[in-house]
């Protein structure tokens, strides 16, 4: 089995509504829900009584649809609104993420890291520092896993957040991702452009979420960064 280790916040976990899009129920995807893979179903995350679609599911369903004969978990380790601080090493949502990658790692290869945080960073110091604190901690996490060679794929936050004094510096946040990707071989940054929200204006929509899980994979298969002026209108 095929493996990727999901960690982040809120939009990795997922919010998008479940009556918005087609539920993906394909054969051979699996997810890891008390140490054992079974059968894939949404919500993947299921942090928050409120967890609803995310991301993952879409990549899992096209890396399979390119890869019939393997089988596909994924690794769900994502907490709604947390900073980057609280995934600091050896805190307790980087001591859990690894613990359940290890238990993966007994029956899977994990094939990837995706991570989507920041929201929660979106403002001052925090936005400025970002790429740095961000970088000492998920070399830890590789090398830690034995996973140094892995690709790491971040993605940047949605427009949406402008008007919004909370997330004043959300544009710093992904300028730090952007560069993150482009001075740090194995790292790639997936663009939010043209993404959409919930009325909520902090969480992408049920169909936002699956486009964007089509850019993470995209950009996996690729080994390429997919930057805002790479995505097509």
């Amino acid at each position: 089995m095929k493996s990727f280790l999901m960690v982040g916040q809120s939009n990795m976990a997922g919010r998008g509504f479940l009556s918005d899009v087609e539920p993906i129920r394909e054969k051979g995807l699996f997810s890891l829900r008390g140490g054992r893979f079974f059968p894939l179903w949404e919500p993947v995350n299921y942090d928050r009584p409120f967890a609803g679609v995310g991301l993952m599911p879409m990549f899992a369903k096209l890396y399979k649809a390119d890869n019939p004969e393997e089988s596909v978990g994924l690794i769900p380790c994502a907490d709604g609104g947390t900073k980057l601080e609280q995934w600091k090493i050896d805190d307790v949502l980087f001591d859990y993420a690894i613990a359940c990658a290890k238990i993966a790692q007994k029956n899977s290869e994990i094939e990837a890291i995706v991570w989507h945080q920041g929201e929660s960073d979106s403002k001052g110091e925090n936005a400025q520092t970002y790429k740095e604190r961000f970088l000492v901690m998920m070399e830890e996490m590789k090398k830690r896993l034995g996973l140094e060679s892995v690709p790491v794929i971040v993605g940047g936050l949605g427009d949406y957040l402008a008007p919004q004094e909370a997330y004043a510096d959300y544009h710093v946040i992904n300028k730090q991702m952007q560069e993150l990707a482009r001075e740090n071989r194995g790292y790639y940054y997936v663009s939010a452009k043209g993404l959409t929200c919930n009325p909520d204006n902090l969480h992408f929509n049920a169909v936002s979420i699956r486009k964007f899980g089509e850019r993470y994979y995209k950009v996996f298969k690729e080994k390429r960064s997919l930057f805002d002026e790479d995505v097509e209108e």
